[in-house]
């Protein structure tokens, strides 16, 4: 692959990458959202149970609960899943761009080695042909 066409991956790999940014901001927020709604419906619902004196063990009292807040428990638990999701997505771009950047680096050091390769030849050659004396 050539060097321009190189940089130009690089700089596309850079906008998806700032792009998978805001939207992990954006699933941070709604995963941040989503938890705080689980947790005060989660205690509003535990002070809501009436055990009418009968006993319970936490086990049940903690069934009824969750029965009671399962839909935004189930927003929570996806909106973690989008955000970590993206987290990974990100890690990929970012392993992608690298991957990237040492191919740039490889093929800067061939085009560097071959000038390299070219003048000491030059050199070799110009000091066979001269006259010994």
């Amino acid at each position: 692959m050539r060097l321009d066409q190189l940089q130009e991956k690089i700089l596309n790999q850079i906008e998806q990458a700032e792009a998978t940014q805001g939207a992990i901001r954006e699933a941070a927020r709604q995963y941040a959202d989503a938890e705080v709604n689980y947790r005060q419906a989660k205690a509003v619902a535990r002070l809501s149970i009436e055990t009418d004196g009968t006993k319970r063990t936490v086990a049940h009292v903690d069934a009824m609960v969750d029965e009671k807040v399962r839909t935004e428990m189930l927003r929570a638990k996806l909106a973690e899943a989008d955000y970590f999701a993206l987290r990974e997505v990100a890690q990929t771009q970012r392993a992608a761009l690298s991957a990237l950047q040492t191919l740039v680096r490889l093929e800067v050091g061939e085009i560097e080695m071959g000038r390299y390769q070219g003048r000491t030849q030059g050199e070799a050659y110009a000091g066979a042909h001269e006259a010994p004396f």
